[in-house]
């Protein structure tokens, strides 16, 4: 495993894009406010996007080592809603620089695909690192930022606005969808040509995502909300390099994502809907524990995430998320783990699910059955775009 520990770990992975990133456009959106451009706010911003860059793909290839709460936890501490609102105001301004820094951002994330697995077993150090630690790397900039009118204009994350007072709540959706979900927004099914599976690896064990086919030809590499709550406008802003075309060639497909070669598939597997008001009775499970050893200090560390999902034919439902890790030595160890559930009623139809949580919360994401032998799979589904395995009773 990569000695996270050591400072700079993380940062040697983009020396190869480091000149790509950011730099000249900030500094020119901040010519009039030299206070940002002497205090680092370049620096600072490109470490940032290095960081949430390398969350996003993590939790696309389903590589768990870091759980949203932690990284929460660090975008607060670095204010990072707070120069997000700045950066945002900045090149509001100019559509040029606007351009400019999404195409800097997807070459960032082009050039860091190719670094997994390794890449994210680094997330947890560089999150607790001091080159990430960035008020105490940037003290002047982030004294400015407190006297700043920034300051109170700065916008909550979701995911804050969720937490209130009353600690993380357990969701299904991430800060990143809850940015392109908007309730009724999304497209007619009758614009879906068709909802397919296909198979990669995460470096560690065989995963499947969704795809969602459009009949004019688009592609949705993910299927994660409700189709129905699915802001395509918003997405594709948020997550540009989810979206691609697809056609059909010989036996197979071709999805072609800007910026890649195109990708030959060469099966797909179909998926299910659930019936309308079909009920649920059983637990499933979604998860993963990867057992690293690490050479340079002689020890054992394990990464370990899960959720469970109960569903009862009453209309009931109890979610649980535990996640953390432990390090091993000469029979001595440490560990940290983080549990938390809510419960409430589920509705099913269609390709989505509902959850009316018990505090007053909805959310609808996606679901679907997997296919086994013609007919729909009992015992593994998928929810908002997640594997999950129903466990023996």
């Amino acid at each position: 495993m990569l000695n996270i520990s050591k400072r700079g770990a993380l940062r040697s992975y983009y020396r190869p894009v480091q000149s790509l990133i950011l730099s000249a456009c900030l500094a020119s959106i901040f010519a009039p406010a030299p206070a940002y451009a002497e205090g680092g706010l370049a620096d600072i911003y490109e470490r940032i996007e290095m960081l949430r860059v390398t969350h996003e793909l993590c939790k696309e290839a389903d590589i768990t080592t870091v759980n949203e709460s932690a990284f929460q936890q660090w975008e607060t501490r670095n204010k990072v809603a707070q120069i997000d609102a700045i950066v945002s105001q900045g090149a509001a301004n100019s559509q040029k620089v606007a351009d400019l820094l999404a195409s800097a951002r997807n070459k960032l994330r082009r050039s860091l695909e190719g670094k997994l697995p390794k890449l994210c077993l680094s997330l947890a150090g560089a999150l607790r690192s001091e080159e990430f630690n960035l008020p105490l790397k940037y003290p002047d900039f982030y004294r400015s930022l407190e006297n700043s009118p920034q300051q109170a204009k700065a916008t909550p994350t979701s995911a804050e606005n969720k937490r209130g007072n009353g600690g993380a709540h357990v969701s299904l959706i991430s800060a990143d969808m809850a940015k392109y979900g908007k309730s009724g927004a999304g497209p007619d099914w009758d614009e879906v040509e068709k909802v397919v599976l296909i198979s990669s690896s995460n470096g560690f064990s065989p995963i499947f995502k969704p795809q969602l086919l459009f009949s004019n030809g688009d592609l949705y590499r993910d299927f994660d909300l409700a189709l129905e709550d699915l802001n395509m406008e918003a997405s594709r802003r948020v997550r540009p390099r989810a979206w691609g075309t697809w056609k059909e060639q010989g036996d197979g497909y071709v999805f072609s994502i800007p910026g890649d070669d195109p990708r030959k598939i060469s099966r797909v597997y179909p998926v299910w809907p659930a019936d309308k008001d079909a009920k649920l009775d059983g637990t499933w499970k979604a998860g993963s524990t990867m057992v690293m050893p690490s050479a340079d200090l002689g020890m054992m560390d394990v990464i370990a995430s899960a959720q469970t999902i109960t569903f009862t034919r009453d209309g009931r439902f109890e979610l649980n998320r535990s996640s953390g890790g432990s390090v091993t030595s000469g029979g001595a160890g440490v560990s940290s783990y983080a549990n938390a559930g809510a419960a409430g009623k589920y509705r099913l139809s269609g390709y989505a699910i509902t959850l009316q949580f018990n505090d007053g919360r909805a959310e609808r994401v996606s679901f679907y059955h997997f296919d086994s032998k013609g007919e729909k799979s009992s015992t593994v589904v998928g929810i908002a775009g997640v594997t999950f395995i129903k466990q023996d009773d």
